[in-house]
This record gives C-alpha cells, sequence and structure tokens, in this order.
C-alpha cells in the first residue's frame, strides 16, 4: 500500500483532532453516532459492525501466541503479545488489534 501510518491518525486521534478544530462530530446513523458519543465522554474507541453484512462470524479475544497482525501500511507480519485484546473474522489469517495496552 505504500501508505505512511505517522501521517494518518488513529479514527480515535482523528475524531479528537476534528472535535479540537471545532468541526464538530458528524452524524452518520444512531449507532455510530452512540459510539461517538460514548468515544467522547470516556476517551475510548468505539467501533461497530453490521453483521448482517459480514458472511463471517466476528470472534473478539485475548491474542493467542501464533496470532498475527499487520499493521496499516505494513509489509510484514508482526506476533501479537497475549495480552492484547483483538478481533478476527473467521476466514481471516490476521487479526485487529482493538486495545494495544
Amino acid at each position: 500500500m505504500n501508505i505512511n501510518p505517522n501521517k494518518y491518525f488513529c479514527s480515535i486521534e482523528a475524531f479528537f483532532t476534528r472535535i479540537a478544530k471545532g468541526k464538530g462530530v458528524p452524524h452518520i446513523n444512531p449507532v455510530v453516532d452512540l459510539g461517538n458519543a460514548i468515544s467522547l465522554k470516556y476517551t475510548l474507541p468505539m467501533g461497530a459492525h453490521d453483521l448482517g453484512k459480514s458472511s463471517e462470524d466476528i470472534c473478539i479475544r485475548l491474542a493467542r501466541p501464533d496470532d498475527t497482525f499487520l499493521a496499516f501500511g505494513g509489509e510484514k507480519d508482526e506476533t501479537l503479545m497475549c495480552h492484547k485484546v483483538t478481533q478476527k473474522t473467521t476466514d481471516s489469517r490476521h487479526n485487529s488489534v482493538m486495545i494495544d495496552a
């Protein structure tokens, strides 16, 4: 993809930067709006998935020793530390890190 991850903020950073610049919170739909309100109140990233549009199951769990993650703009798999909260679809080879702490 050849994208510089330092040039683009993650979603929660972009969201708070938008608020700090006085651009307000856009209305998307009631579920996204609720997630945005919770993100603002608790400084906590929130996300939602439309499970009706996914043909795969989504699993949220602690990472396992053999789990890998492909960073945005990355070319090489990274191994996840076992305490990371991750989400994965049933057919996906990679995980998405949900809490990077």
